[in-house]
């Protein structure tokens, strides 16, 4: 057969051991021996050059199998296109963000939201879960994944509760197993009390992010009540309380990052390793300005040093055994494709209000529709420019050697609001081959 090397093949040899990884195909190889790192070598010195391909040689055969090399013949721009057609555009999972509330118990220093006092009525929640029954019972989705948001989600608790009654007993009549679907918070785990737990998880709700900006004393600073009092210690205990049921579930803890809280960030993932089994995992980013009241006074780190901080992290999570599973799909096919991006993807503000991003949810061009007591909108041009193909147009995404991690769309809110051309992304292939090469 006449090959050629796959144009999203990525190759760290900057160690002893080298790494070899496909962002299209998600395979990553170790290459331990001499003779088969010099071969690879050599073959990717053909860059862009055809060869003769033996399926019958064990080398080949593991390259080919696992997507770095192709038939020559092979246009890897229709498998990339077809790879966002079918997770991007016309995937058959729903996305539900429900913002349950604009107001929050905390008073984060980095957070760009404004605390209004809008909550989201238990109308609107019935509305919302006639539109998600009616979306699958006419099979225009086959499954639903619900993430209730905020500002403070649990704020919200009791109506929280009443909508996954109602929307249970709906997917109950309508024939759809409730397994089938998958529910999940993003808080800040304050008010995560046992006995809440319990009941979010009897109604299927099993998925959290919580986030904990480090150890108590960073948390603290960074992550205060609205009353400026301590926050750290009542989450640690509520995740404790939930960590000695025997429940199946999920905690991705956050860590939101920067120079003062990496200070004692791994003293921090050690408590967490001692702390917690195996249903908790870890999960970090940098600070960054959003646009909040206290964005000028936030010392938020540059890439080069996210670069190296990504590394040590890495290391630091591998060695200590910790799951990483949010790591784990950001850096495969699709991971890093942002969820606004999706055309099954819909935040719901509190008023019913169908939007696109979390991050800018009073601006016009977020919203793409509305949901009311009959039935639902789209506004199909509003939504299109969130979810239309743009890669394709542009030479720095079409040369990009991770381009089926994100399509160009980990960030469309830099498209849609912000009117920009391109997203930089010089330094995404060097933090995945980072990755790649502590996981292996």
């Amino acid at each position: 057969m006449k090959g050629k090397i796959s144009r999203y093949t990525l190759l760290n040899d900057a160690d002893r051991n080298w790494d070899l990884y496909n962002t299209l195909s998600g395979s990553l190889i170790r290459i331990t021996e001499k003779d088969m790192q010099n071969n690879i070598k050599a073959l990717l010195t053909q860059k862009n050059q055809t060869f003769i391909c033996d399926l019958s040689d064990p080398f080949f055969l593991t390259l080919y199998q696992n997507g770095f090399i192709l038939p020559a013949d092979e246009d890897e721009t229709i498998s990339v296109l077809n790879m966002y057609e079918q997770n991007v555009v016309n995937t058959k999972l729903l996305k539900v963000f429900p913002i349950v509330t604009r107001q929050c118990n905390f008073r984060c220093r980095y957070c760009y939201e404004k605390h209004e006092n809008k909550h989201m009525s238990a109308e609107t929640f019935t509305n919302i879960s006639s539109w998600i029954l009616d979306l699958l019972y006419n099979r225009i989705f086959q499954q639903v994944h619900i993430n209730f948001f905020g500002g403070e989600p649990l704020l919200g608790y009791d109506k929280i509760i009443s909508f996954l009654k109602q929307l249970n007993s709906g997917l109950s009549r309508i024939g759809i197993d409730t397994e089938q679907n998958s529910f999940g918070m993003t808080t800040n785990g304050y008010l995560l009390e046992l006995d809440k737990f319990i009941e979010l998880h009897h109604y299927g709700v099993k998925t959290y992010q919580i986030t904990i900006d480090g150890t108590e004393e960073k948390h603290n600073t960074s992550r205060p009540l609205k009353n400026g009092q301590k926050s750290w210690a009542k989450i640690i205990e509520n995740l404790k309380q939930i960590s000695l049921t025997d429940k199946d579930f999920e905690i991705i803890i956050r860590t939101n990052y920067d120079e003062e809280i990496l200070t004692d960030q791994l003293d921090f993932f050690n408590f967490i390793s001692k702390t917690f089994d195996s249903r908790f995992s870890v999960y970090f980013e940098p600070i960054k300005r959003l646009g909040g009241e206290k964005d000028d006074e936030l010392k938020v780190v540059n890439e080069l040093e996210e670069i190296v901080v990504a590394e040590e992290l890495f290391q630091a999570i591998c060695a200590l055994g910790l799951r990483n599973t949010t790591l784990d799909y950001m850096y495969g096919p699709c991971g890093k494709v942002c969820y606004a991006a999706e055309s099954g993807s819909f935040v719901v503000d509190y008023d019913g209000t169908l939007k696109k991003c979390t991050l800018a949810l009073d601006d016009d061009r977020n919203t793409v529709g509305v949901i009311h007591d009959k039935g639902y909108e789209i506004d199909s041009k509003k939504h299109a420019p969130w979810i239309t193909n743009s890669f394709i147009n542009h030479a720095q995404c079409r040369e990009c050697k991770v381009l089926p991690l994100c399509f160009g769309k980990k960030c469309p809110k830099a498209f849609v609001i912000n009117e920009l051309d391109n997203i930089r992304c010089d330094t995404d292939e060097l933090m995945v081959m980072q990755y790649m090469h502590v996981r292996s």
